[in-house]
């Protein structure tokens, strides 16, 4: 599946890009991110790669809290957002 999507520099070039991926296997939104930050590290303009490092452990340490919750709270997780002040409190 190719979406269209505005020519963006830092994930040009490669063979497929990180939203077609994320696409073609029907990632989660966390999931999602994390295959998009470790794309995009050290290729965005101005952007060091340990910061979009450190963005994909954050959705990575996300889904594992969600992991680790039990399944009836995990709908309340995904609903807010892992790591709200919604899904904290």
């Amino acid at each position: 599946m190719k979406l269209s999507k505005p020519a963006v520099p830092h994930y040009q070039g490669a063979k497929i890009e990180p939203i077609d991926l994320i696409a073609a296997l029907q990632l989660d939104f966390f999931s999602g991110n994390i295959i998009k930050y470790v794309c995009r590290a050290g290729r965005k303009e101005g952007a060091p790669a340990l910061e979009d490092y450190k963005k994909a452990r954050q959705y990575l340490d996300w889904l594992i809290e969600m992991e680790q919750t039990p399944s009836e709270l995990r709908q309340v997780a995904y609903t807010y957002g892992a790591g709200s002040e919604e899904s904290q409190s």
